[in-house]
């Protein structure tokens, strides 16, 4: 209800305001750098060779209390509607180590202060992480002349993948594996604020969202995954800021 009288307050019939030499047009390209609070997808993965194995199913949410870059394409079908594509990508690699046998005569005890400690192998690592999301907006005009009200709609796909291997360690039989995807439907509310004809700043709502969630781990080379899932709705969440050009 605060959100519809806010939007009412501001927005006015586009056919009653002249056109603006400043305003978007068919054809016009936005492109932005968004700032915003909450989280695509998280995972990680599993120790080697334990005797039993227990996975919970995955929390990560869009309203997550976490910080999120990513950047933004729109594209004006007409002078009213635009289209847009958001996208997000993080890799990071760490190299492995091998195993430094010390003089201990065994791992399970207590060793003698005249010994050498183990340094165990340090496992190479891979992790990837990315997310594309596609959406319409319809743009409304205010009684401000820089100002225009968004309201528009979004799906999202995001998927995470980490895998650890340590080829000198005894306990590595092969690459242990964590998966995750996620796939992401609301609606959205929004506002951009132009300085000029080209440079705005923007700010972004989800009023709800659902997100559904699919996390999987394989300790090891050979066994079958270790899956489950998980819905999620959200209110008021992922609030994000704009800062774009516009061409």
């Amino acid at each position: 209800m605060l959100l519809s009288f806010v939007f009412s307050a501001f927005a006015q019939d586009p056919i009653d305001l002249e056109p603006k030499k400043d305003e978007s047009r068919k054809g016009d390209l936005m492109f932005s750098i968004n700032f915003g609070v909450g989280s695509y997808i998280g995972t990680s993965a599993p120790q080697p060779n334990l005797s039993k194995y227990t996975l919970s199913a995955p929390m990560t949410a869009w309203f997550d209390k976490k910080p999120i870059l990513d950047i933004e394409g729109r594209w004006f079908v007409s002078d009213k509607w635009a289209l847009k594509l958001t996208g997000g990508f993080s890799y990071s690699y760490n190299p492995s180590y091998n195993e430094v046998t010390g003089t201990a005569a065994s791992q399970n005890t207590l060793a003698d202060p005249a010994d050498v400690p183990t340094y165990s192998a340090v496992p190479s690592g891979n992790n990837i992480q990315f997310f594309v999301g596609v959406g319409a907006d319809y743009y409304l005009k205010t009684k401000c002349e820089q100002l225009y009200l968004r309201v528009g709609g979004e799906f999202g796909y995001a998927y995470g993948r980490v895998t650890l291997n340590a080829e000198d360690s005894e306990e590595y039989m092969g690459a242990t594996l964590g998966e995750a995807y996620a796939i992401k439907l609301a609606p959205v509310l929004g506002a951009d604020y132009f300085f000029g004809k080209t440079l705005f700043l923007g700010f972004d709502i989800r009023p709800v969202a659902y997100q559904y969630s699919i996390y999987s781990e394989r300790p090891q080379v050979g066994l079958s995954l270790l899956s489950s899932d998980n819905h999620a709705f959200s209110i008021l969440s992922q609030p994000t800021i704009k800062l774009g050009v516009r061409f």
